[in-house]
């Protein structure tokens, strides 16, 4: 009778239960962004290895393929739930095979006819990226013929499943994308086979990465000033590598998003002005966050226009305009289709005006920017009302080769008349431009800078009071937004004369016309020289300055005159 030793037998039988299954537990490894499990899927022919030094993982592998019915490979993975991505650089595959071959797979489970997808490099220096669909249904792609060391990227979004290489980690190139029905429970990891049932293919790789998807940021605010807009964000992510900011450019057929790469941990960012409408902001690391809500960029927080002055759009723009105001210039955003016609739409940034006023700048309304409509037009305005359909006088620039001009609309609905002025006078040294109101007489005049004026057209428009007196920018195109400059404006009333009105023995009422909102103050004099301010009014609804003065029974003779306040 034989005698056999149990204990032998024993130590033996994990070992022949491992070569008998179709798949088995290896072991534990250690290893950057581990533990991990190791193991053999399949029939493989031979035991797979695996270990780790200094970052670089070594795996040995045997098993004739990665492909229907089942898998034959040598597995290193841990556990993974949800969205993320794994990076990796793969140093070097044996040539046991040309179809032997190394990379990053996530599959469903350790089962060998497990869905999976699997971005490798192969040792007839290819990259490729396949997907088991489901039990029956394999897929395959080829991507760069390419030499070691090479880098792949593998990323799940739910169940899309999109695969990179790059030759340097940082350029990445997309080889393909396929959906693949995975719980959300997954294993991700390193797979190895030889191609070659029996012999063991030993593969190197360094340089791993895994993360999952960080959490999109939330409360964006977009506030345009003079020369750059501010955005800000709440960071709801604790392992973002930086946040890619997108702000929206509108050019009808062609609409596109600028990208901005910041750093990571910060919750604000400050670009210099583009044409955007929109912002929205995703935090990253080897994949994308969603975006977040798409914040509207807003003006007249930072910068803001002088009190004094009030802003709107005309007509309805697509996109709201804004100004704002610095070292003395104003600058008007706007889109806009356009102003003349039977209808306009543009920003204007406005007073009102009873009586006889004037506006005047320099170069007012050019377009700062390089790539503006060419139909887009800025300049000074006067204006019956905000109705599009409105009477007004509008001197322009245009940001197109047509140079300047002004357009008239004589009544309420009716086509305004446009006129250019000759180019030639845009090279005056410094251009100043000067519109005034007489009595319902509009004169356009221009200037060098020694106030040589020039009257260009004189324009008789009916508009009954209060007129409104400003700066007006539209982009041209009712969908993009452009910016426009409007330095050193001036805008005074010239009011008509003073009416003293007694209103008893020692009490003078004294009566006159003035921009509307604006503050105006008194001043009197004994003797046409030396003068005091003694009151301080605000122009009505009306235009109208109202004072008394309630000390005159002591004075033989006293003058009286209206200084404007800034």
């Amino acid at each position: 009778m034989k005698t056999v030793n149990l204990g032998a037998a024993f130590l033996l039988a994990p070992m022949l239960l491992c070569r008998l299954a179709s798949y088995c537990l290896a072991g534990e490894l250690d290893g950057p962004m581990g533990p991990w499990q190791e193991q053999d899927i399949g029939n493989t022919g031979a035991s797979g290895t695996a270990a780790v030094s200094n970052a670089v993982f070594t795996i040995s592998g045997s098993g004739a393929d990665i492909w229907d019915p089942a898998d034959a490979f040598h597995y290193v993975y841990q556990a993974w739930s949800g969205d993320g991505a794994m990076v990796l650089r793969i140093l070097h595959v044996d040539e046991t095979d040309t179809h032997a071959r190394a990379g990053i797979m996530f599959r469903a489970s350790i089962d060998p006819a497990s869905p999976h997808a699997f971005v490798f490099y192969r040792a007839g220096e290819e990259t490729g990226f396949e997907a088991r669909l489901d039990s029956r249904h394999s897929a395959w792609v080829y991507a760069s013929w390419v030499g070691t060391p090479y880098w792949l990227k593998l990323v799940r979004l739910e169940n899309a499943f999109t695969a990179f290489d790059s030759p340097d980690g940082t350029n990445w190139n997309q080889i393909a994308t396929t959906n693949v029905d995975m719980p959300t429970n997954i294993l991700v990891g390193l797979a190895v086979t030889s191609h070659d049932y029996g012999t063991l293919c030993t593969a190197s790789l360094d340089n791993l990465r895994l993360v999952s998807r960080p959490a999109a940021p939330s409360n964006v605010k977009a506030l345009r000033a003079f020369d750059h807009i501010a955005v800000s964000w709440t960071r709801n992510s604790t392992n973002e590598s930086g946040f890619r900011l997108e702000e929206f450019v509108d050019w009808g057929d062609t609409n596109y998003w600028i990208a901005r790469d910041v750093g990571a941990n910060v919750t604000n960012f400050e670009d210099s002005y583009v044409p955007a409408a929109l912002v929205q902001i995703q935090a990253t690391n080897l994949m994308g966050s969603a975006f977040s809500d798409t914040a509207t960029v807003t003006d007249g927080l930072l910068d803001p226009i002088p009190p004094q002055w009030q802003r709107a759009d005309v007509g309805g723009p697509i996109y709201p305009g804004g100004a704002n105001f610095r070292d003395d210039e104003f600058r008007i955003v706007e889109a806009g289709s356009g102003i003349g016609g039977t209808f306009d739409q543009f920003h204007f940034v406005y007073q009102k005006l009873a009586g006889d006023g004037e506006i005047m700048g320099q170069y007012p309304g050019e377009s700062l920017d390089y790539f503006a409509s060419y139909d887009g037009k800025g300049g000074i305005m006067f204006r019956q009302s905000l109705d599009p359909a409105a009477p007004f006088i509008f001197y322009y620039i245009s940001a197109g080769a047509s140079g300047q001009g002004y357009e008239v609309r004589r009544s309420a609905g009716a086509s305004a008349e446009t006129n250019t002025i000759s180019n030639y006078l845009w090279y005056y040294p410094v251009m100043w431009v000067r519109m005034t109101r007489t009595n319902n007489l509009f004169t356009l005049s221009i200037a060098d800078n020694n106030y040589r004026w020039l009257t260009i057209a004189s324009q008789h428009i009916e508009m009954q009071d209060p007129v409104y007196v400003g700066m007006a920018a539209s982009a041209g195109v009712n969908y993009y937004l452009q910016q426009s400059s409007f330095p050193q404006i001036r805008f005074s009333g010239q009011h008509s004369a003073m009416k003293a009105v007694p209103m008893s023995t020692n009490l003078l009422g004294l009566f006159a016309n003035g921009a509307i909102g604006q503050s105006y103050g008194l001043e009197t004099s004994t003797n046409l020289r030396n003068w005091s301010l003694v009151a301080v009014s605000v122009a009505n609804t009306n235009g109208t300055i109202a004072f008394t003065d309630a000390n005159i029974a002591s004075f033989r003779q006293k003058f009286y005159r209206t200084v404007l306040l800034k």
